[in-house]
């Protein structure tokens, strides 16, 4: 069974998720090599990668023997994250994710991450530009909103949808939740049957 997500054809729809501290290129690379499909970085700070920081840039690297590799993205610059994201891509990127999922403290403090999912037009925002900054796929990677009384991921889905992203990942939980309780399937499905 392949998936495409743009015109990436995905032989094998295992992926390995975007985790930091842990999806780096050794581990990448050794999950590529046992079938995964698709790979991702870890998040990668877009003002840092714009800065080239040796981490980031580390972070991001890409062979290939990983293609087709993703690289997820965080920030709230619409302009910064359109940057960065040119920038993976000319670094061999196949495809641009643009995170509203993670919910770390230092992350949501610069109004990145989950954060985002508080701030409406500034997530379409940020994904309107990703999207017209790349030639490549981009997808988003978000939770079911911030807390129980803010579900909002099916509208930021479908507006996901109208602004070009090609695939959206949702984690079933809310940013209140960090990774505690169950994840919230009916939420989920409420989310799929939105695009």
């Amino acid at each position: 069974m392949s998936i495409s997500i743009g015109d990436i054809k995905i032989e094998d729809p295992v992926f390995l998720a975007p985790m930091s501290g842990i999806s780096d290129l050794p581990f990448r690379r050794l999950i590529k090599s046992h079938g995964a499909g698709l790979v991702f970085s870890e998040m990668i700070a877009s003002q840092a990668m714009l800065q080239e920081k040796t981490g980031s840039l580390r972070t991001s690297e890409s062979y290939r023997e990983e293609f087709p590799m993703a690289v997820q993205l965080a920030g709230c610059d619409p302009e910064i994250m359109a940057e960065a994201a040119k920038m993976n891509v000319d670094r061999g990127a196949a495809i641009i994710d643009i995170n509203f999922g993670c919910p770390v403290k230092k992350i949501v403090k610069k109004f990145a991450g989950s954060a985002l999912m508080k701030d409406e037009n500034l997530a379409i925002q940020i994904m309107q530009a990703t999207v017209k900054a790349v030639n490549v796929p981009v997808t988003v990677k978000m939770r079911l909103g911030w807390d129980h009384d803010h579900l909002n991921a099916p509208f930021l889905a479908k507006k996901a949808e109208e602004c070009g992203v090609q695939m959206i990942t949702v984690h079933g939980r809310t940013r209140e939740q960090m990774y505690k309780g169950n994840a919230d399937w009916k939420a989920v499905r409420a989310v799929k049957n939105a695009v």
